[in-house]
């Protein structure tokens, strides 16, 4: 909601599910072009984060809840990119709700100062046609700000997207590096529909974590004629990991994926029905409604 003469905007997010948010923020502009921001939030989440063995099974759930304050700024490039930095304050905890209790429950302190810049040209965040995505971000947690542990982060993510007539086609990948072990909350993670297929959600994990991909999907016009709704069938081809150290790092421990899918532009969201299939003899059925699974790609 506008909130005053030079653009200002507070701005509240709410998401409520095994993964919940709640955050608000002011969004001002500092100059007459609406380049320059300051935009600091309030911020609240909790999920669900799983652990898995070798063999898929899952061993252990936790709750991890956080509240933080964020001061930040930056600057906007017209409607396609973002540069903004700024410092988190916060505290959270992890609770082991099922599994070995040998595995850590307890509170952890929030403290960093990031870095990030975010171009996206793409026509529709749902599911686009054509544009590209890109974002790099560096987190600098230090314990002199509340962290429990000095440790630097790498964050890169990135998509494009083509069509031509009723074939579309899409290529991305995501990576997460750490130059130490993080705590749970902070784990890169990789795992789930377009994001290796076939494994569970966020399955592996690591100090760092990533994968690439590239996928295919048409567009059927009578199809969609008799459902009034615009729908797709396609087919996905991933690679990527998860490492706990350095060494670990090879193509010999990555893991090939894939999907075929269904998808359609409902009324109430995008809604997806899909079977991936990773390396290992993991196979897992999909069902989605109302997550824009392609924005995460």
């Amino acid at each position: 909601t506008e909130m005053n003469a030079s653009g200002g905007e507070w701005i509240t997010d709410v998401q409520i599910g095994v993964e919940s948010l709640l955050r608000t923020s002011f969004y001002q502009p500092l100059d007459r072009g609406l380049n320059w921001f300051v935009e600091p939030a309030l911020e609240y989440s909790r999920s669900g984060v799983a652990f898995y063995d070798g063999e898929s099974r899952r061993v252990a759930d936790y709750q991890v809840e956080s509240s933080s304050a964020v001061l930040q700024g930056g600057y906007t490039f017209g409607n396609w990119g973002e540069l903004r930095t700024g410092v988190e304050f916060g505290e959270g905890k992890g609770h082991l709700r099922t599994g070995d209790p040998s595995f850590p429950s307890g509170d952890f302190g929030i403290g960093n100062g990031f870095f990030s810049f975010e171009s996206d040209t793409l026509d529709n965040w749902v599911f686009p046609s054509d544009g590209e995505y890109a974002r790099a971000r560096v987190q600098l947690q230090r314990e002199d700000l509340g962290s429990d542990q000095d440790i630097d982060v790498l964050e890169l993510t990135g998509s494009s997207v083509h069509t031509r007539e009723a074939y579309t086609a899409t290529f991305w990948g995501r990576l997460g590096v750490a130059d130490t072990t993080p705590q749970v909350q902070n784990l890169h993670r990789v795992g789930g529909l377009f994001n290796l297929s076939g494994l569970a959600e966020d399955q592996l994990f690591g100090r760092t974590a990533g994968m690439v991909g590239a996928g295919a999907r048409k567009r059927f016009g009578d199809l969609e004629a008799a459902l009034q709704n615009a729908t797709y069938i396609g087919v996905t081809l991933e690679w990527g990991g998860a490492w706990l150290d350095d060494q670990s790092v090879s193509v010999d421990s990555s893991i090939l994926a894939g999907s075929l899918y269904v998808a359609m532009d409902s009324p109430i969201g995008p809604f997806y029905l899909a079977w991936g299939h990773a390396e290992g003899g993991h196979d897992r059925l999909y069902l989605n409604l109302g997550r824009a699974i392609h924005s995460r790609i």
